[in-house]
């Protein structure tokens, strides 16, 4: 693998900090929060400005931003809010369940879209100001947190039979190599 400088001279970002940004599958990249002092034209419910936070896109074009903290190292709210990218402009809501289950205000952490859930992963608690070891999972279907998570028979099938057949290839693998 090697690194390759791209030259790009139009349509370039304006110079930032701390932001999210998500790829659409046409190939646009939104860039939007963090340092840049510029604000993003758009309608609907109020969120505070914020850095140092995550964001999510789903198949049908929503962005989910969680969490972040303001330029006062401040919590901000809400933790979680929607960009519907389908408007124009676009329009952020913040869904009424959201605050049910939610996690703290937290920082610094990730979040990565897993079929239908938003897994947020560690990051600093502002209001206890403390590191986080936990992981949180938002519905993104119902617009809920999950309290408890039971995966579908099937991955657990798919999961046990995967790692049979790996721990099989690595044995045999052993085998072939003369390495007990």
């Amino acid at each position: 693998m090697t690194w390759k400088t791209l030259s790009i001279t139009n349509n370039l970002p304006s110079l930032s900090s701390k932001y999210s940004a998500g790829i659409f599958p046409n190939g646009i990249i939104v860039y939007f929060g963090g340092q840049d002092g510029k604000d993003l034209d758009v309608t609907g419910d109020g969120i505070d400005s914020r850095s140092n936070f995550t964001s999510v896109l789903t198949p049908d074009r929503y962005i989910i931003i969680f969490g972040g903290r303001s330029i006062n190292s401040t919590s901000v709210s809400p933790n979680l809010a929607i960009l519907d990218t389908n408007k124009s402009p676009y329009e952020w809501s913040i869904p009424s369940s959201s605050k049910d289950n939610s996690p703290p205000s937290i920082y610094g952490h990730t979040a990565n879209l897993y079929y239908n859930y938003m897994i947020i992963t560690f990051g600093y608690d502002i209001d206890n100001q403390t590191y986080s070891s936990k992981v949180y999972l938002y519905d993104i279907t119902n617009n809920t947190w999950v309290t408890r998570f039971e995966p579908s028979p099937f991955h657990y099938f798919y999961s046990k039979v995967f790692k049979a057949f790996t721990d099989w290839a690595w044995n045999r693998n052993r085998i072939n190599n003369n390495k007990f």
